[in-house]
């Protein structure tokens, strides 16, 4: 293989490792802190919100989504929107205390 080509092939596998070093991989499974979610404001949209921190663990509710991101500490962020299009309200839910605290809305 020539000198040109086999430089090449080095860099393209050293950059391969650290785009996948930086995807995860850390001791709590890659999941997020309440921190990740400080940017939030009312009537942001879904969109704008999966931009930021990606797509939601799970979704529930019924006649209003309830996005749920598992955070690396047990506890549970609940983002809810009444259409995709504004939030309307964030709690974070303790599952171990089965305690519920509004982070942000009414």
């Amino acid at each position: 293989m020539p000198g040109r080509a086999k430089f090449t092939l080095s860099l393209l596998s050293f950059v391969g490792v650290i785009l996948f070093a930086s995807c995860g991989g850390s001791e709590d499974g890659g999941k997020m802190s309440r921190s990740d979610f400080d940017f939030l404001r009312l009537g942001m949209s879904y969109q704008e919100v999966v931009a930021r921190v990606g797509d939601a663990d799970r979704e529930v509710g019924s006649g209003i989504h309830i996005l749920v991101y598992d955070l690396s500490d047990g506890t549970q962020f609940m983002l809810s929107f009444p259409s995709l299009d504004s939030l309307m309200a964030v709690h974070l839910y303790d599952p171990e205390r089965d305690t519920r605290e509004l982070i942000l809305g009414p």
